[in-house]
C-alpha cells in the first residue's frame, strides 16, 4: 500500500485527471501517508481489510483507465 500510494501520488502530480480514473486516489495517498508517518497508530486488521476489498477495484480502474 505504501508503494501504490507513493506511485499514485507522483502520477497524480504529473496528470491531475488521474483522479477521474481513480476517484479514491486522495484516500489512497492519505492511507500511504498514515502508514509511513503514523505507523504506531495503524490497525493491521483495517489495512488488511482495505487490501482485500479495495485492491481488486483499484486494479480494475487502472486497467480500464490506462489500458
Amino acid at each position: 500500500m505504501e508503494i501504490i500510494g507513493e506511485a499514485l501520488n507522483a502520477a497524480s502530480k504529473e496528470d491531475e485527471s488521474l483522479v477521474e480514473i481513480i476517484p479514491d486516489l486522495p484516500r489512497i495517498v492519505a492511507l500511504r501517508n498514515r502508514l509511513i508517518h503514523g505507523y504506531d497508530s495503524v490497525d493491521p486488521e483495517i489495512i488488511w481489510d482495505v487490501v482485500k476489498h479495495n485492491t481488486p477495484m483499484l486494479l480494475r480502474q487502472l486497467k480500464r483507465g490506462l489500458g
